[in-house]
């Protein structure tokens, strides 16, 4: 499985969304979960419905005024489960905050609670497809995480893209700082320190790759010391 840039926006964007209402601290990656989803809801197709409609996890509503900052309903769906009733949003900014406005819903208080224990993507997935959400439960969703972990780990070790990851979370996390609204701020302080201190090792242990590849390749790597963890 692959992430458009759509769904890995989206996904992370959602995510936050919810961990902010909610006042929670997720762990680093938990967004990965959300990320497939918009995946599996909107696929690649650069006109499908959630793109076109700015819903990116297709929320249905009773009315065309339903959702804060709805503007219409769209009909769309499949030969077997069709629908008229699909959500149209002014901005994806607003489909986004509607998807986190769900998810603080009592029926998917297994999705809340599992980012309030600091579970990763694996766990909200699991979460998420026992909710109601959808209909099939969506039963390619936990592989799929499971799938996008094992690639973005290769990928990480190739490329320093760890370093972007921790980077992203950094940032999402002093925004819940900034805001006001957010309670658990010592707690919210410690994990950026944390993550400073992840980042700084990451960043030295670049370094030192990179050094020892312009100075012999991999004879020098086997002899190089490793940066402290």
């Amino acid at each position: 499985m692959q992430l458009s840039a759509f769904a890995r926006d989206a996904g992370f964007q959602i995510g936050w969304s919810i961990a902010r209402k909610l006042g929670l601290i997720p762990a680093p990656g938990f967004e990965l979960a959300f990320q497939a989803q918009v995946q599996i809801e909107v696929g690649d197709a650069p006109d499908a419905l959630g793109r076109k409609t700015n819903n990116p996890l297709n929320l249905t509503a009773p009315r065309a005024d339903y959702w804060p900052g709805q503007t219409g309903l769209a009909s769309g769906g499949s030969a077997a489960e069709p629908h008229t009733d699909f959500a149209v949003f002014g901005t994806l900014q607003d489909g986004v905050e509607a998807a986190a406005i769900n998810y603080t819903a009592p029926s998917y208080k297994g999705v809340q609670d599992a980012i309030a224990a600091g579970a990763g993507a694996e766990s909200i997935a699991r979460a998420i497809a026992a909710s109601p959400w959808s209909s099939d439960h969506y039963p390619e969703l936990v592989a799929d995480v499971q799938q996008l972990q094992v690639e973005q780990t290769n990928a990480a070790v190739g490329d320093g893209s760890a370093l972007d990851q921790l980077a992203a979370y950094k940032v999402a996390l002093q925004a819940q700082l900034e805001d006001a609204a957010y309670k658990p701020i010592t707690q919210l302080q410690l994990d950026i320190k944390r993550i400073d201190g992840a980042l700084k090792t990451i960043t030295d242990e670049l370094s030192r790759v990179a050094k020892v590849l312009e100075g012999g390749g991999a004879n020098a790597t086997q002899e190089a010391t490793p940066a402290a963890s």
